[in-house]
C-alpha cells in the first residue's frame, strides 16, 4: 500500500515520498492534492515510470485553475521539476472526498473552497461543425473567476454549432459557437425612428446578420435607402442613421 503524506498550503500541497519518486506516487500526490480542494484529476503519466529521489519537500501547485497542468517540484538541493498533463479538474460531492480521504492509500489534510459555480462543459471531444446534443454536455462546478462567457444550463445549448475544436472539461463559451441572429438577409423589419414625441415607422429589408442590440445595415422598402439601425428584438429596429451613398 501506498502512503504519501501529503499537507495542503494556500500556496499548494507538500509531500514527503521516501526514494525515488514513482509514477504511481506521482499519481497519487497529484490526485490527493486535488481531492483536498473538493476536486478529481486523471494524471496523464505512465505509473511505472520512475523519476527522481527527493532528499527535502515536494510541492504540488497548479498551474492554472482547471488543474490541466500540475507542477510536481522538489525543493532544496536535490531541486527538479516534473509538468504533470491532467484531464482538467472535476468537482466531487464533499462527502466523497472524505470517504476517499479515509480510504487509506492516501492522507491529506485540507479543505474544500468555495464559490463553486455550476456550468456547462463539454463530456467528450468534438470538432468544428458539430451540433451539440444533450449527451455532448453536463454540469461542472468551477471557481465562480472562470463562468465569464459561459452558460448555466444544457437546454440552452442544444442544436448549437460549433466553430472550433474542444476537449472534455472545456467550459462552453459563447465564443465557441456560430452566433445566433435574431435578423438575416432577407426579414422584413419594422424601422422606428424618434424624433421627441413624434414617432415616424417604416419597412425595411434586412441587409446584414444581427444579434439582439447589435448594428445592422436595411434597405427602405419605398425609398430604397440603405439605413443603419439596431436590432431591438422581435422584428423592429431603430434607426440610427440614413446611409450616404
Amino acid at each position: 500500500m501506498l502512503t504519501v503524506l501529503l499537507f495542503i498550503t494556500p500556496h499548494g500541497s507538500k509531500a514527503s515520498v521516501e526514494g525515488p519518486v514513482t509514477g504511481a506516487e506521482m499519481i497519487a500526490l497529484v490526485r490527493a492534492a486535488a481531492l483536498a480542494q473538493g476536486l478529481e484529476v486523471t494524471p496523464k503519466i505512465d505509473a511505472r515510470r520512475v523519476f527522481y529521489t527527493c532528499g527535502s519537500t515536494l510541492n504540488v501547485t497548479p498551474r492554472d485553475r482547471r488543474w490541466r497542468t500540475v507542477s510536481v517540484s522538489c525543493q532544496g538541493d536535490d531541486g527538479w521539476q516534473v509538468s504533470v498533463r491532467t484531464d482538467g479538474a472535476i468537482a466531487v460531492p464533499s462527502n466523497m472526498a472524505q470517504q476517499d480521504r479515509g480510504a487509506g492509500s492516501v492522507e491529506v489534510s485540507g479543505v474544500a473552497p468555495s464559490g463553486m459555480i455550476p456550468v456547462v462543459v463539454y463530456d467528450k471531444s468534438l470538432n468544428a461543425g458539430d451540433i451539440l446534443r444533450a449527451e455532448d454536455l453536463r454540469l461542472l462546478k468551477v471557481p465562480q473567476s472562470e463562468i465569464r462567457g459561459s452558460f448555466g444550463a444544457i437546454k440552452d445549448l442544444l442544436g448549437r454549432e460549433l466553430t472550433r475544436p474542444v476537449t472534455r472539461n472545456d467550459i462552453v463559451r459563447a465564443r465557441h459557437l456560430e452566433p445566433r441572429y435574431i435578423l438575416q438577409p432577407g426579414d422584413i423589419v419594422r424601422v422606428v425612428n424618434r424624433l421627441g414625441a413624434i414617432q415616424i415607422e417604416s419597412e425595411a429589408v434586412v441587409l446584414t446578420p444581427a444579434r439582439l442590440g447589435e448594428t445592422l445595415t436595411v434597405r427602405n422598402r419605398g425609398t430604397g435607402a440603405p439605413l443603419r439601425v439596431r436590432a431591438d428584438g422581435g422584428k423592429i429596429v431603430t434607426l440610427i442613421a440614413k446611409i450616404r451613398n
